[in-house]
């Protein structure tokens, strides 16, 4: 997945993680996007594998800043 740049530091590691994490779970074989939203819903580590640090990555990240991000990325101009 290649990373959408943006103004705002928070959003741009927000995004490169999540491409990151992407990355990471489609290699290993999984659906990257039912893996992440189980992770938001669940808030289990377990749905992220640990392949290029991925599940550190993403846990680091605060759900709700996450959440925020996906929405301006998809609701904002």
């Amino acid at each position: 997945m290649k990373p959408k740049k943006f103004n705002n530091a928070q959003d741009q590691n927000i995004n490169d993680v999540l491409c990151t994490v992407w990355d990471a779970l489609e290699f290993k074989g999984y659906n990257p996007r039912n893996q992440i939203r189980d992770y938001l819903y669940t808030n289990d580590p377990c749905y992220i594998t640990n392949y290029n640090n991925a599940r550190k990555l993403l846990t680091e990240l605060d759900r709700d800043d996450i959440m925020d991000h996906l929405m301006d990325y998809y609701f904002n101009d």
